[in-house]
């Protein structure tokens, strides 16, 4: 970094090397800014070009994951040992709930889960939300689909597990 001093006014030039972490990346940002002093400190003279040199006002950056499908795991002889299948998850739609606590009651108890965790995440959903609360055997599906098939706001899906 250098500093150029004019009159009264500080300005300066960066070049800043940072480390971004979301969680799922790391990777590094090189950019150079102006820098101005200001309100005794050192404040970015920011523009839309700070974080990437084509961008404008007028247009945003968007960040697309993908979370691929994990591979089957097979021993050395071809018999599995972890593989993709679908699996009955259980979950309730909580504007749907007709009974509401005997219902979340149940599901937790089928599920052996706490009720208060069940609660907490309904309570945290919107209305139209189908909030998964957990995931059964297969062998299970038909004593799920006859136990919560005809209750109002229970959703049995088949997804990947």
């Amino acid at each position: 970094m250098y500093e150029v001093f004019a009159g009264e006014k500080k300005e300066a030039l960066a070049e800043i090397e940072e480390a971004l972490r979301d969680g799922r990346e790391e990777g590094l940002v090189l950019f150079r800014s102006a820098l101005v002093f200001e309100e005794n400190e050192w404040r970015v003279d920011w523009t839309s070009t700070v974080i990437f040199r084509d961008l404008t006002d007028d247009r945003k950056v968007e960040v697309f994951y993908e979370n691929p499908t994990r591979g089957d795991i097979v021993d050395r002889k071809g018999q599995p040992l972890a593989v993709q299948e679908k699996l009955p998850t259980v979950g309730v739609i909580p504007g749907a709930l007709k009974e509401r606590e005997k219902t979340l009651a149940e599901v937790a108890q089928v599920l052996q889960i706490k009720p208060e965790g069940v609660k907490r995440k309904v309570d945290a959903a919107q209305p139209d939300w189908w909030v998964p609360l957990g995931v059964m055997p297969r062998e299970k599906r038909d004593e799920l689909t006859q136990r919560f098939g005809t209750v109002s706001g229970v959703v049995i899906e088949d997804r990947l597990a």
